[in-house]
C-alpha cells in the first residue's frame, strides 16, 4: 500500500507548470473544524482539516463528491483534482483560489482515539 502510494505521488506530481489543475493525494482529519478562511477572516467557518504529501496543513471548505461521504470519527487518505482559478500556481504569499473534487478514496480508517 506504502509503495503504491508513492509511486502514485510520483506520477501525481509531474504536473506541468502551465496546467490549471494538479492531482493531489490529502490526509483528511476525522473531524471537521472551525477556521478563519484567509484573507477574508472575519467569521469562522467549518471544514476539513488537511494535509498534502509535502505535510502542509490547511483547511478546505468543501470537496466537492466527498462531502457527502465523509463521516465524522474518520481519517481518510484520498485523490483529488484541484482545479484553480487564480492564480493559476498559487505561491505562499498568494494562495488563490481553488475547487477541490474527489477523485478517489484510497483509505478510511475510523480513529481510535476519543481526544480531539
Amino acid at each position: 500500500m506504502t509503495l503504491a502510494l508513492l509511486i502514485n505521488l510520483c506520477i501525481l506530481s509531474a504536473c506541468d507548470d502551465d496546467d490549471d489543475f494538479e492531482i493531489k493525494i490529502l490526509t483528511i482529519s476525522s473531524h471537521k473544524e472551525l477556521y478563519y478562511p484567509a484573507p477574508f477572516g472575519d467569521a469562522q467557518i467549518e471544514g476539513y482539516s488537511v494535509t498534502d504529501a509535502d505535510g502542509n496543513q490547511f483547511h478546505i471548505n468543501t470537496i466537492k463528491g466527498f462531502d457527502e461521504k465523509f463521516r465524522e470519527g474518520y481519517k481518510y487518505v484520498i485523490k483529488t483534482k484541484v482545479i484553480y482559478t487564480s492564480p493559476s500556481k498559487p505561491t505562499q504569499d498568494n494562495l488563490g483560489s481553488a475547487s477541490y473534487y474527489l477523485l478517489e478514496i484510497i483509505s478510511e480508517e475510523k480513529e481510535t482515539s476519543s481526544l480531539k
